[in-house]
């Protein structure tokens, strides 16, 4: 008898086994080593401050929170904690795409496009309705029979462009004269 519980008991100290523990499951993938099946509830992530975050020694790599504080989900990628994009932010218009920061952080951004206005002048003609209004940021470039126009010639307030002859050594537009306007909205 002492034989053979000295026997078991020597299995049982140097016996090392690897198993997958499932929750909700009686056969968990064996790629897994927590499987969690439900059809009713969730994975409820620890929840707490990015104070009590900030707390955690040495957080692993890949470790993951909720952090309430900013109502986001959080990873740890060795050096900092990440939050992932919340694909659930609907704030944005039509036009617009959603963006992403290296962070992971999710901003709505409007597209910019190019549009290119022809118009055959008039003329004298000196103002033009573009069809868009040009972007903050957009530089109008302005073209007479293909030949581009130094900026000084034009202003423009909204969709409404204004030629001046006397900032272009004094070039009127004749009638026929191809205009196009580069920009973009």
């Amino acid at each position: 008898m002492p034989k053979l519980l000295l026997t078991a008991i020597f299995f049982f100290l140097f016996f090392e086994s690897f198993s997958q523990v499932g929750i909700g499951t009686s056969n968990p993938s064996a790629s897994a080593i927590l499987d969690v099946t439900s059809t009713s509830k969730g994975l409820l992530p620890p929840r707490m401050s990015t104070s009590q975050r900030n707390g955690i020694t040495s957080p692993a790599n890949g470790l993951t929170i909720y952090n309430v504080d900013i109502s986001a989900l959080q990873f740890f990628n060795g050096t900092t904690w990440n939050t992932l994009p919340n694909f659930l932010n609907t704030s944005g218009s039509a036009g617009q795409v959603l963006v992403f920061s290296t962070s992971g952080a999710a901003t709505w951004a409007t597209i910019i496009r190019e549009v290119a206005d022809q118009f055959s002048a008039t003329a004298n003609q000196t103002s033009f309705t573009l069809t868009q209004a040009p972007h903050v940021n957009s530089k109008v470039k302005m073209f007479v029979n293909g030949v581009r126009i130094s900026n000084t010639a034009y202003s423009i307030s909204s969709t409404t462009l204004t030629y001046n002859p006397v900032n272009n050594g004094g070039y009127a537009l004749t009638a026929g004269d191809r205009i196009q306007f580069d920009y973009y909205y």
